[in-house]
């Protein structure tokens, strides 16, 4: 009987098994006679064809758009005032053109622009409207590798590049009719170069759109751990702003090296919005912090650390932007700010910034050690209560008025740090300071240096 059985349940076995096979067969017969039907003459025939003529379309296409190169850089010339070079225009799947090598500059042979590839989008839909040529029949705008400069101004402030109309580029009402654009970036550097150094910073993507016609707009930059997204419509008057760990270096070449910015973030979100024929109303709040080394038994660890929170609410019209119940935290010490300023490059600035029980000690100590790296342990001490009033028109300097109403106890310095040794100035020493130029100088400041100059000995003006 246990043979018998062994015996049944290897035949059943044996069954399923070729049943398996003779499903796999047909699936498989199934599948090879599909393919054999699609590799019949006729279809790879009509794929060759297809393929052959797509290939002398792009060729043409190329050839074309080689002989319209000149005409392309002399009318981006003529029409911007600028210089450009472009090694090589070509067609791009499905409907664009694409610039090889871009290079923008001015007069002066500072270069403004440089990009690997610009690629233009056109829109068959816009041409089939309007039935003209022009920009307004771009609709996107990819660039790779794109580096931008700024220069900064002798006499203060930042260029930009001035763009002319001329003869070659006359307002139509194809201008009207232009659609939004959106610009797409892989790999953004913007250079801020001012006379003493050049600031660079890069950015892995940016978004960009832009609608002349209805005036709104977006803006949105990613890097590995950063991003900022801005947009603005004008019908209806609303903006949102959202920015998570956005350095703030980007500020540095406007500041100069006062503030060390390298490590500093800002994590905002704001937002807008306009009632009919009323001025707009926003709130902005948020923090900024800064990046510090965390200690582990692992590999170093960086930890942010925030240096003052904010949260300001206002209104805007015409004239001015007014600020109310504006609040500021650093260190746990709290500010509030209200206030307003004109429009404009000279404005009015009317500000009162109250002060309840704000602990200066507690205020200042807790800035990074960046802002103070050669007092690392400064401890102060010192409270202020009361409002401080604040008035300048910046068209006439000499309106600044200022004062003070409460209480203010003066800041004490509790300690240096260990780094600061003032019994070591009653004796001789060595001093080092650095030129302008970079250079280290060490003297010695005492009786033994021949130009050594008692204070008692110094002429008094």
């Amino acid at each position: 009987m246990k043979l018998d059985s062994r015996l049944r349940r290897s035949d059943i076995l044996k069954v399923i098994f070729v049943l398996m096979l003779n499903i796999l067969n047909e699936k498989s017969g199934k599948a090879l006679s599909v393919v054999r039907g699609f590799f019949k003459p006729r279809y790879i025939l009509s794929i060759v064809l297809v393929l052959a003529v797509f290939f002398i379309f792009v060729r043409i296409a190329d050839r074309h758009l080689l002989e319209q190169l000149p005409a392309a850089v002399d009318y981006i010339q003529k029409t911007s005032g600028l210089r450009c070079e472009i090694e090589a225009l070509t067609y791009s799947f499905p409907t664009g053109v694409k610039a090889l090598n871009v290079h923008v500059s001015d007069d002066d042979g500072r270069e403004w622009l440089t990009a690997s590839s610009i690629t233009a989008r056109i829109s068959p839909f816009r041409y089939l409207m309007t039935r003209k040529v022009g920009r307004h029949l771009i609709g996107n705008l990819d660039t790779r590798n794109l580096e931008v400069t700024l220069y900064h101004k002798k006499s203060g402030g930042w260029e930009f590049p001035e763009l002319r109309k001329s003869s070659a580029h006359p307002v139509s009402g194809t201008e009207s009719e232009e659609g939004p654009i959106n610009l797409n970036v892989n790999n953004l550097t913007v250079n801020f170069r001012t006379e003493k150094s050049t600031t660079s910073h890069s950015y892995r993507k940016m978004k960009a759109r832009i609608d002349r016609r209805r005036g709104d707009g977006s803006l949105e930059v990613k890097s590995d751990d950063e991003s900022f997204h801005l947009s603005v419509e004008r019908e209806s008057g609303e903006f949102t702003l959202k920015a998570d760990s956005f350095r703030l270096a980007i500020l540095s070449s406007f500041l100069g090296d006062t503030i060390p910015l390298d490590d500093v973030y800002i994590n905002a979100r704001g937002q807008g919005s306009t009632e009919k024929g009323k001025e707009m109303s926003f709130s902005v709040s948020g923090n900024v912090a800064h990046s510090r080394q965390r200690k582990s038994f692992l590999p170093p660890l960086e930890a942010k650390a925030n240096i003052l929170e904010f949260n300001v609410t206002g209104r805007k019209n015409d004239s001015r932007i007014s600020l109310r119940n504006g609040q500021i935290s650093l260190g746990g010490e709290t500010l509030f700010v209200n206030g307003w300023l004109s429009h404009g490059n000279n404005p009015v600035i009317k500000m009162v910034f109250s002060f309840p029980e704000f602990s200066i000690g507690k205020a200042l100590n807790s800035l990074p050690k960046s802002f103070h790296p050669d007092l690392p342990d400064l401890k102060i001490d010192g409270r202020v209560a009361g409002k401080f009033y604040f008035f300048i028109d910046m068209e006439r300097p000499r309106s600044l008025e200022y004062r003070f109403e409460g209480k203010y106890e003066p800041v004490k310095i509790l300690s240096l740090g260990s780094k600061i040794k003032v019994n070591t100035l009653k004796s001789p020493f060595r001093h080092t300071v650095r030129t302008p130029k970079g250079k280290k100088i060490t003297f010695l400041v005492g009786e033994n240096n021949p130009q050594y100059v008692s204070l008692e000995d110094i002429p008094q003006l």
